[in-house]
Order: C-alpha cells, then sequence, then structure tokens
C-alpha cells in the first residue's frame, strides 16, 4: 500500500484557483481568508498567493492609502503661501487654534506647519517689511 502522502496531489486546476479567486474577493478579512484557503485546499501560502496572482510582499500588506490603490489623495493641500501665513501668525503670538480657525485648517495640522518650520523643513517666511527691504 501507499502512504497517503504520495496519493494527495497538491497542485492547484483551473477551477480551484477560479474558486480562490472568487471566494478572497468576498472576503471580510482577507488576510485571515488566505489562512483559510490553505486549509481548505491543502495548500502553502505561497501556493495560493500565486493563484491569487499577488507578488509575496503585496499578499502580506493590505492597502491602507488611496495612492497605493490608485485613487487620488482626499486629503487637502493647502498652497505654500496659505501655510506659510499661518506659521507667520503663529510665530506673532496667535494660538494655534486661533491661526487654523482664520483658514479652515485644524489645530495638529498648524502645529505640524509650525514644527516643520522650526527643523528648517518649511521653506522661511519673509515678513512684508522684509520684502520691502529686499526690493530696494
Amino acid at each position: 500500500m501507499q502512504s497517503a502522502e504520495s496519493e494527495v496531489d497538491t497542485t492547484l486546476s483551473e477551477q480551484d484557483k477560479c474558486e480562490i479567486r472568487k471566494s478572497y474577493r468576498n472576503a471580510l478579512a482577507p488576510r485571515q481568508h488566505v489562512k483559510i484557503l490553505m486549509e481548505l485546499y491543502l495548500a502553502s501560502r505561497e501556493e495560493i498567493e500565486e493563484a491569487l496572482g499577488f507578488t509575496h510582499k503585496e499578499a502580506r500588506r493590505p492597502i491602507r492609502r488611496h495612492t497605493d490603490a490608485g485613487r487620488p489623495n482626499t486629503y487637502a493641500k493647502h498652497p505654500i503661501e496659505v501655510k506659510r501665513r499661518i506659521v507667520g501668525l503663529v510665530l506673532s503670538g496667535m494660538t494655534y487654534e486661533e491661526a487654523g480657525a482664520m483658514y479652515d485648517v485644524s489645530k495638529n495640522t498648524v502645529a505640524n506647519w509650525v514644527m516643520k518650520y522650526r527643523r528648517g523643513e518649511l521653506s522661511p517666511i519673509m515678513l512684508k517689511e522684509e520684502k520691502a527691504d529686499a526690493k530696494l
């Protein structure tokens, strides 16, 4: 008699691969579903990922950003002039909340801009007096 291991065919047929892809598309928790599919089809993670068409890295990292999924970024991007104005207001003594409320920007965003300015990551702010001196 032959052993049970030699009788089991571990290669996935095209129909199995199609069923795996369909099942994965409808899964609520894709990471957990890969484990379920491994047990159901008696296949390794690599075989399931190959059937799904994933590379090894893509299968383990879920898409969390819109840009990773090929969609446009949903965050509002403020022009650099607005950032400079708000940072200038904060540096002149206004609070984060007050400066942000003037331009409908959250206090955390304002705090991040000020922090970046102080680190030197945001370009320097030229006040009106400095602009007048620069023209002379």
